[in-house]
Parts: structure tokens; C-alpha cells; sequence
């Protein structure tokens, strides 16, 4: 999935679950705080799983939507991932479980994450070559 320690994965799909350790094993995962998916962060946690990468769970309305959920997170996001906590800083976010939307390439783009790649399960921002 990811191809530099600069990627972060968002995961806004409330029924995750078991899928987080593989991902983990990959980059930093903020993950939505469901029951199902808490119960793989708990799994995630324990040291014997050797997880090179964080896991962290964040809190959402429940009334919301996914795309919601990305759009608000992603400046935590970067508050921990980017030029100022880490080096070097994320380049590449990964989100699992919404389609990429006119407002969350808004939303991306605040944070110079102007290429996008629709996947599947969701999609990838990346910071283009010309962004600085």
C-alpha cells in the first residue's frame, strides 16, 4: 500500500476491523472510533503484534458521514504528521472508506495534497512535484 514512511493512512470506514494490523504494518493509521474497529486497535495495541507504525482512534458524530469524518480530521492529521513533528513530513495520505468528493479535494488541497488517485476503497492525496 504505502511506498515511503512519509504515507498516513486515514481510515473512515466503520466496519474496518480486522483489515487495521495489515495496514498498520504499513504506515501510521488514524482510524474512526467504532466498536468493530476498536476492537482491532485493541489487537493493533498489543506489543506482540511488532507494529513498526502508530494506531491512533479518533471520535466522530455518528450522524455524520465519512467524508465528514475525513475532512475534520486531516488537520490533526497533519499537526502530528507534518513539517513541525516529524521529518520527514507525511507527503502521501491514503483514505479508506469515502470517495474522493469535490469538498474533500478542497479540503486536501489546504494542505498542498493536490494529486489525487481514486481507488476502490477509496483514494490517495499526494503532494505533486511542484508543491514545495
Amino acid at each position: 500500500m504505502a511506498d515511503a514512511p512519509n504515507t498516513v493512512t486515514i481510515v473512515v470506514d466503520p466496519e474496518f476491523g480486522e483489515r487495521l494490523c495489515a495496514v498498520a504494518k504499513e504506515t501510521p493509521v488514524w482510524i474512526v472510533d467504532t466498536p468493530l474497529n476498536r476492537a482491532a486497535v485493541e489487537v493493533a495495541w498489543n506489543p506482540e503484534q511488532h507494529l513498526p507504525n502508530g494506531v491512533t482512534t479518533f471520535r466522530v458524530e455518528p450522524n455524520s458521514t465519512p467524508e465528514e469524518w475525513c475532512a475534520k480530521i486531516l488537520g490533526t492529521v497533519d499537526l502530528h504528521h507534518g513539517e513541525y513533528s516529524q521529518d520527514p513530513p507525511y507527503a502521501v495520505v491514503e483514505v479508506i472508506g469515502t470517495p474522493l468528493t469535490n469538498r474533500l479535494r478542497q479540503a486536501f488541497s489546504e494542505y498542498e495534497l493536490n494529486a489525487f488517485a481514486e481507488r476502490v476503497s477509496g483514494f490517495r492525496a499526494s503532494r505533486s512535484i511542484s508543491a514545495g
